[in-house]
């Protein structure tokens, strides 16, 4: 059968969002969740400008595997080697 990057790997289900970039690391992202909860706060409206709207507590995995498999056709060569191993382990 043809090469499949979308065999190696899957999502199925997660919790949370994860943080958008460039919000500054751990710290940047949680100053980043108390601006956005709070709309009197004075940087909420650029925050929204910035980033547009976010729920930290929504899980996309369609988002996710559609990340995955971009890494996993940027990345197919290697992935090529590693699939004969992986396919050993899990019994095939």
């Amino acid at each position: 059968t043809p090469y499949d990057p979308r065999h190696l790997v899957y999502c199925l289900d997660g919790q949370r969002a994860c943080p958008p970039e460039d919000v500054g690391g751990i710290h940047g992202y949680s100053r980043y969740l108390e601006i956005l909860k709070d709309p009197n706060n004075k940087e909420y409206k650029d925050y929204l400008e910035w980033r547009g709207e976010f729920d930290s507590e929504v899980f996309d995995n369609r988002k996710v595997n559609i990340e995955l498999l971009k890494y996993m056709r940027w990345s197919r060569d290697r992935a090529r080697s590693w699939s004969h191993i992986i396919m050993k382990q899990l019994g095939y």
